[in-house]
């Protein structure tokens, strides 16, 4: 999603030094523009960096990990 989002940003760039702010197409664009930062930074808050993620998991219980899977059908 960040190339898109640059994307975004560069035409928005270039058309808002093309036309200007008051432009219709400026200003749609712009909307946009915030919509998806907006959803980009909401997915930045549920990430978890992968090394926290590991800490996070080798920290649990040994007794609430899950063991080896057995079958049912043997």
């Amino acid at each position: 999603m960040s190339r898109d989002l640059n994307n975004i940003r560069r035409l928005f760039a270039k058309l808002q030094l093309r036309y200007g702010d008051d432009d219709e197409l400026v200003m749609q664009l712009k909307k946009e523009l915030d919509a998806r930062e907006a959803l980009n930074q909401d997915r930045k808050q549920w990430s978890v960096p992968y090394r926290e993620f590991i800490k996070l998991v080798a920290s649990r219980p040994a007794a609430t990990q899950a063991g080896p899977r057995t079958s049912v059908h043997q």
